[in-house]
């Protein structure tokens, strides 16, 4: 059974050999993260949400390895949506709406989509849409949407709002 983690993964480790090691290297999924002078690792890394196997190498002076460590786990995505606070569900609106939608710092880019189709609408800061935000809908039911990207470019999309015009 594999582990869940979520938010950045913490490495500890504590080498001991019968011959001096020179250094403690990691890695992840065949990528080195970092390698160490010493025998102590205590390090904190931001994976990105998914499978992951983390390896800890401890090498001798000649960088052969005399022991590694590995374990598998899943990194869960440690953000949450943006929410959509203008319109609300089933209001009736007039001829155009004001996109109100907010997010939580992880997020640092949102683009909303009115019936499945971008808007020009986005934000840079994550936080918030700029206001006012004024798109022009037609008569009839529409749905919208807000995407949001963490630095990792992984995307979050909001529930659906319906509304009328």
């Amino acid at each position: 059974m594999s582990a869940t983690v979520t938010g950045p993964v913490h490495v500890v480790a504590q080498v001991s050999e019968q011959v001096t090691v020179s250094q403690v290297q990691v890695w992840d999924n065949g990528t080195k993260l970092g390698n160490y002078a010493g025998t102590n690792l205590d390090q904190t890394y931001d994976l990105a949400p998914g499978a992951h196997t983390t390896t800890v190498l401890d090498l001798d002076s000649s960088y052969a390895v005399i022991h590694k460590s590995s374990v598998a786990y899943t990194v869960a995505a440690s953000c949450s949506a943006p929410t959509i606070t203008d319109p609300t569900m089933n209001e009736v609106v007039g001829p155009a709406i004001d996109i109100q939608a907010s997010a939580p710092s992880c997020i640092v880019a949102m683009k909303a989509y009115l019936d499945g189709a971008p808007t020009a609408v986005a934000s840079v800061n994550g936080d918030a849409f700029p206001n006012p935000t004024w798109v022009s809908v037609s008569t009839g039911t529409h749905a919208l949407v807000v995407n949001g990207w963490d630095a990792q470019g992984n995307v979050y999309a909001s529930s659906t709002v319906s509304f009328t015009r």
